[in-house]
């Protein structure tokens, strides 16, 4: 069994199963998380038997070169190297693909764990209903 899966859904996946959170239980079977990118509509963690959904932030796109990679490595810096939760990692790491886009051509110089924290600081009023600012669980 492998640790950790991360993909972007693209519509009815190939597992058969009709909905992104079936998707991510029948991928739970072969790794231990499951992490799902939803673009605009953020991203969605199954850990076990925890399922964690987390929404995008909103900012004006510029590129979305580079987006779907700032995230990963977001995710995995945040829960592997930081030991953050998984629900603030998933944060995080939708912090860092956000702001990846905000470039043409993709990030030159990635930000650090400060600047990324500090755009979800000056954002998660802004961007976040009360349900959402930390990530819900269902």
């Amino acid at each position: 069994m492998r640790d950790s899966c991360v993909f972007k859904y693209r519509g009815p996946p190939f597992t058969g199963a009709s909905t992104v959170e079936g998707a991510a239980a029948e991928l739970s079977r072969y790794a231990g998380t499951v992490v799902v990118k939803l673009g605009r509509e953020g991203a969605l963690t199954r850990a076990g038997e925890q399922v964690w959904k987390a929404p995008s932030f909103e900012v004006e796109v510029m590129d979305t070169t580079g987006a779907g990679d700032a995230f990963n490595a977001g995710f995995m810096y945040a829960h592997i190297v930081e030991g953050r939760l998984i629900p603030d990692a998933l944060h995080f790491a939708n912090a860092c693909g956000a702001i990846a886009v905000t470039t043409i051509g993709g990030p030159t110089a990635p930000p650090s764990a400060g600047e990324v924290d500090a755009f979800i600081k000056e954002r998660s009023d802004l961007s976040l209903n009360e349900e959402a600012k930390s990530c819900s669980s269902y």
